[in-house]
């Protein structure tokens, strides 16, 4: 039995890993072209998968697991910059009018043209959060500190040359508000207040590791992980950790090495003068050939489960958008338990080789770890007393060369919040459609229900599925026979399970 507990580890300051290729797997959705065109570009993607790009002619376009491409119908979109999207689905970009480039914002169907200091004065998007701020990015001069970023929020610009100094060029934004940018010292990172955006708290890189120069890159993780470039001719990558670890790598076939995204986890998504990479646990990760008969030629925005959205060459010689998705992570993260006492347990990722082991991380907020961060072994349950709280976990295979797989799903729960087991489970029987009943348990309040039947007693291989708040179920089954349990759920924990039916459907 281990405790949750804090677990303080030390800062890593090293190089990444570029050699020894790990084992690790992926796949790629194609998001497809337009009707009578055979190009597409996927440019940011939400932590749902909902992905915004430029279809041909320069159409704004969406896709979506489910729902698959659409035309927004905006056309004149410029499709070498930047879009941003948010948990909303709304798209911000720019586009051109009369030859002149104006910035947008989509939302659910309406268009609307943004205001900027000055006729074509942005020139990209830098971000759109979900709480709605953009960070525009204005002209670069090649002399002097001119006006280079503003935000817009709650319908007014804020100029943030006007805070940061003139010299500043701010490059990404999130909530926070925190705003990270460069200037032509080593400073890099400040924080700014929602109301006055009064100066706060800077940030540098460690002594002596001076960055290029204020156009470059940066970009803002949503767990405080700072990416941006760094040496001659921008060929170094660094990142920079909330907890002021660092490491950097260099390009590893020379020239200039970008950031394109950064996601909870500390995941970086960047591309060199001719290849994109996947930066994971310190290691580089080609990503142009991880998936047979698809190159993928750039990456350009990663969301909280790992998928990455670019485009790439495809079998048929045209360039589409694509999603590209770690397949070696764990599965079904499960938190079950009573009162203090929780048990996590999951299932290994299909392409587990021998030898791997598995990385648990509890944190008080989404990506976080500060609770708990401990390498288990080969173990795929833990369990022990657990203080009341709110939780967010989520599991890493690491594969025997130390190399990371992808992140599971993140599992929130609370404790104490597993609910008592629900009672007194039955059911009938008309023709083939079976109609189960249940108690609910005492006191629960706000609980919904989880059904599990099986081909044999304890088994969930036939359904394992929340199916709402009432206490009871009616649905078509097959001709089997059904071992069947009920569980109550509440804060993302499950209770132990009822008693168990066997149902015999003729």
């Amino acid at each position: 039995m281990i405790r949750f507990r804090d677990v303080m580890w030390a800062a890593v300051v090293c190089g990444l890993v570029t050699s020894a290729a790990p084992a690790q797997t992926f796949d790629v959705v194609d998001i497809g072209v337009l009707p009578g065109t055979n190009v597409s570009y996927g440019r940011a993607i939400n932590d749902a998968g909902v992905v915004a790009g430029v279809g041909g002619n320069n159409r704004l376009i969406q896709w979506s697991p489910t729902g698959g491409i659409r035309d927004l119908g905006i056309p004149n979109t410029v499709a070498n910059l930047e879009l941003r999207t948010n948990a909303s689905g709304q798209i911000a970009g720019m586009w051109r009018r009369g030859g002149v480039t104006y910035p947008f914002l989509w939302n659910n169907g309406t268009f609307t043209e943004l205001p900027q200091p000055a006729p074509g004065w942005v020139e990209s998007v830098g971000r759109l959060t979900d709480g709605g701020k953009l960070l525009f990015r204005g002209p670069i001069s090649s002399t002097g500190c001119p006006t280079q970023s503003s935000v817009y929020f709650g319908g007014a610009l804020y100029p943030l040359s006007t805070v940061l100094g003139a010299c500043w060029d701010a490059r990404d934004i999130d909530d926070s508000p925190r705003v990270v940018g460069a200037m032509r010292t080593t400073t890099l990172f400040t924080t700014y207040d929602a109301t006055s955006w009064a100066g706060g708290r800077t940030r540098g890189l460690p002594p002596g590791r001076g960055y290029f120069v204020p156009s470059t890159y940066q970009r803002l993780g949503p767990g405080g992980h700072l990416a941006g470039q760094q040496g001659n001719r921008a060929s170094r990558l660094f990142v920079l950790g909330p907890d002021d670890d660092y490491f950097e790598a260099d390009a590893p076939n020379g020239g200039s090495f970008f950031a394109a995204g950064v996601n909870v986890h500390g995941e970086v998504v960047a591309n060199t003068t001719a290849l994109p990479y996947l930066i994971r646990n310190k290691r580089l990760i080609n990503l142009a050939g991880v998936v047979p008969g698809v190159t993928v030629i750039e990456v350009a925005d990663i969301n909280s489960r790992g998928h990455m959205v670019g485009f790439g060459l495809m079998a048929n010689g045209e360039v589409h958008g694509i999603v590209v998705r770690p397949t070696d992570m764990p599965r079904t993260l499960r938190a079950v338990g009573t009162g203090n006492q929780i048990t996590l347990s999951w299932a290994p990722a299909p392409s587990a080789p021998a030898g791997a082991s598995y990385l648990l991380q509890v944190g008080s907020a989404s990506g976080a770890s500060n609770v708990f961060k401990a390498n288990l072994g080969a173990v795929t349950t833990i369990s022990g007393a657990v203080p009341n709280g709110n939780y967010f976990a989520r599991v890493i295979m690491v594969y025997p060369n130390g190399a990371w797989s992808g992140v599971s799903d993140e599992l929130q729960f609370s404790i104490p919040a597993a609910p008592p087991s629900p009672t007194g489970l039955t059911f009938s029987l008309s023709g083939r459609t079976v109609s189960l009943s249940w108690i609910a348990p005492a006191g629960a309040g706000g609980v919904e229900y989880v059904v599990e039947a099986g081909s044999s007693s304890g088994a969930a291989d036939i359904f394992n599925g929340n199916v709402g708040p009432a206490p009871s179920i009616t649905a078509p089954v097959p001709a089997g026979t059904y071992f069947i349990r009920v569980r109550a759920t509440a804060g993302g924990t499950l209770s132990p399970p009822s008693n168990e039916v066997t149902v015999v459907v003729p």
